[in-house]
């Protein structure tokens, strides 16, 4: 038996105004000819399929293209959990329909915890797979007059790691001589982060213990963009994002796990994911910058390559940033999404592209603004805020 573990898809994703469904695309592409390849007879998705929760149509389309794909091959099982980006009701329209076609989705908790065991056979091999979605502070714990912010943290990490040892004793009961792999969407301690999971929203549950999980024979993990080992199990794995976030996992080796079972024993091994777009972070003067960019024109990309660019000069004058800004807009060979200047003798000037102030994130401000009030923002005040932003997106959705 033959599975595929990914996450953390992110369809609709921006990068700097910019719009991702052609890597996106080559992606699932990508995934399905992988998929014909090796005949794979399931795919586990471990959470945060959509980067906002209520996607556009273009997004969800390609999402649904690729599902319709998926049907028509070998794959037999199809397994989507939910992830703190995605709205349970967006994941969960269409559940029943195609809980028909052997693809479940479990956009959040069910009322009932055995409802998340997905049990499948192919010849011997026998699987069952706990398919458990983001946890929300509501589905784990209930507000107490008077707690503490650390208090709460705790009981809601407890009570995490007790739901997910229920399932297991479920599984246990129900499933005892299966194969047993858990999907989860959260943060474990010694994990690796990336800049985009500053924009995390954690839900209040903070980092969880990898050693308290239950020993299930393999933990298929989502919320961390970089593909990673936990705790030095390779039975405890970050697939990570299949396209890079942010310029910080530029270098990264994006990939998805296969999972092989074999006579009741698992293995697991990395399917690199092929680069689709270069991303590239360029410092240095205006010579050096320039020098850079040239280099780019002789290489091969099969799309535009998308630049950050930081001059530094020990003096910058108006006209040279004049100038810099008519060179970029000559370039033919790359895009530069982003770029700034640093002085040791003037003020450090930042000049994003595009400048239209619709084109800027709104969490782009909100980082901004607190450096500029000098405020540190903990998980605490980003929670906070992204609640806010995540109400204010409802209430828009409802009275629209």
């Amino acid at each position: 038996m033959r599975i595929i573990h990914t996450s953390d898809w992110h369809i609709g994703q921006r990068l700097y105004s910019k719009e991702r469904q052609e890597e996106h695309q080559f992606f699932f592409d990508f995934l399905l000819s992988k998929i014909s390849e090796l005949e794979i007879d399931a795919l586990l998705v471990s959470g945060d399929i959509f980067d906002v929760a209520y996607p556009s149509n273009s997004s969800e389309e390609i999402y649904y293209n690729f599902l319709t794909k998926l049907i028509k091959t070998n794959c037999r099982t199809i397994i989507i959990t939910g992830g703190n980006h995605d709205s349970i009701s967006t994941l969960n329209a269409p559940q029943k329909i195609l809980q028909h076609l052997n693809i479940y989705i479990f956009g959040g908790l069910e009322s009932e915890l055995s409802r998340h065991l997905i049990h499948f056979r192919k010849d011997n091999e026998d699987c069952v797979v706990a398919a458990i979605p983001f946890l929300r502070e509501k589905d784990l714990i209930k507000s107490v007059p008077g707690q503490t912010y650390e208090a709460r943290q705790d009981s809601i990490r407890n009570e995490l790691i007790n739901l997910y040892q229920s399932v297991y004793q479920i599984s246990e009961e129900k499933y005892n001589k299966s194969i047993k792999i858990f999907m989860g969407h959260f943060h474990t301690d010694g994990s690796l982060l990336s800049e985009s999971e500053r924009e995390i929203h954690f839900g209040n549950l903070g980092v969880v213990n990898a050693g308290k999980l239950p020993k299930a024979d393999y933990w298929a993990l989502g919320h961390i963009h970089k593909p990673q080992i936990i705790a030095g199990n390779e039975f405890i794995r970050y697939s990570g994002s299949p396209i890079p976030l942010s310029f910080s996992e530029r270098a990264d080796k994006k990939s998805v796990v296969l999972i092989n079972i074999e006579d009741g024993k698992l293995n697991t091994q990395n399917i690199e994911i092929p680069a689709y777009r270069l991303l590239k972070r360029i410092k240095g003067s205006f010579k050096e910058v320039g020098n850079e960019l040239e280099k780019i024109k002789i290489e091969t990309h099969n799309s535009m390559p998308w630049l950050e660019i930081v001059i530094s000069e020990e003096e910058i004058d108006a006209q040279q940033i004049s100038d810099f800004k008519e060179y970029l807009e000559n370039l033919k060979n790359c895009e530069v999404l982003k770029y700034k200047f640093e002085s040791t003798n003037t003020k450090t000037l930042d000049q994003p592209i595009p400048e239209k102030l619709e084109d800027i994130s709104a969490d782009d401000l909100f980082n901004y603004f607190a450096s500029k009030k000098g405020i540190a923002l903990n998980n605490e005040i980003i929670s906070a805020y992204k609640e806010i932003v995540q109400q204010i997106l409802t209430e828009k959705k409802e009275n629209a």
